[in-house]
């Protein structure tokens, strides 16, 4: 809201990138941006007495807040290479493709409708089964965490005390290399990530974790867990046990003669 804040005083328009963000922290969409159709085409503006959430956390992003968001159909289980944008109500916005008069003369060439209905088929999932399911993932983050700490003293769960996703586990594990871990990881079967996607090949410390704080030692053996729909109770331990095998191998705090 700040930040929303500031760009509207300065007459600053105002993007958001919510590709992580559906099914995960709940947005109101704004009743003036919010339409539909009944079959004669005629568009119906929302009753602004009933604001649609979507989401699943308490806390939520209020779109009226920024002029424009985008959202990717693969985040929540939908086909790749389609998504959504919302634009604030009243927004024009000029094309960087021409040739067509296709969504409304913003990008030309015929719409991928298989994709699109599968997105809207995937956000009808993610949103009617949200909270069970975010609670479900909750627990075996909490267990993958019960089971390392226990095994691994020397690990640490970072932003454990602050409001965060359900389905992921960041962890340092300390003595340890975040990316012979991941070597180590993979051989084991076990699929983990020391960055973003935008960061991959990167063997800088994330800016991000020493943004909130953790020494350069911690940051360079971070890895993150993900989970999902498909996780099972049984992966959780295979996990688990994949981590102590590795920690107790490669941990130089241990072992003088590991691999660094």
């Amino acid at each position: 809201r700040e930040i929303s804040s500031i760009c509207r005083e300065r007459g600053v328009l105002l993007h958001s990138d919510m590709v992580q963000s559906f099914g995960k922290i709940p947005s109101v969409i704004p009743s003036e941006v919010e339409e539909s159709r009944d079959e004669t085409s005629k568009v119906t503006p929302r009753d602004p007495s009933t604001p649609k959430a979507f989401g699943a956390q308490d806390e939520h992003v209020d779109l009226s807040m920024v002029d424009a968001a985008s959202f990717a159909a693969h985040k929540f289980y939908g086909p790749k290479g389609v998504g959504l944008l919302f634009l604030r109500g009243g927004l024009s916005i000029q094309p960087i493709m021409f040739g067509g008069a296709h969504e409304n003369e913003r990008r030309p060439g015929t719409e991928n409708v298989a994709a699109i209905v599968g997105m809207a088929a995937a956000a009808e999932w993610t949103l009617r089964n949200r909270e069970g399911e975010q609670e479900r993932e909750e627990g075996l983050r909490d267990e993958l965490w019960t089971r390392i700490s226990k095994n691994v003293p020397e690990a640490k769960q970072n932003g454990a005390n602050a409001l965060r996703l359900a389905n992921t586990l960041n962890v340092s594990l300390l003595g340890i290399d975040s990316e012979m871990l991941l070597i180590a990881l993979d051989l084991e079967g076990v699929c983990a990530s020391s960055g973003s996607a935008c960061m991959v090949g990167s063997v800088v410390a994330s800016h991000v974790l020493l943004a909130m704080g953790l020494p350069i030692e911690s940051a360079r053996s971070a890895v993150r867990f993900s989970l999902g729909k498909w996780t099972t109770a049984d992966e959780i331990k295979a996990a688990g046990d994949a981590v102590q095998k590795i920690a107790d191998r490669l941990n130089t705090r241990k072992s003088p003669y590991a691999v660094a």
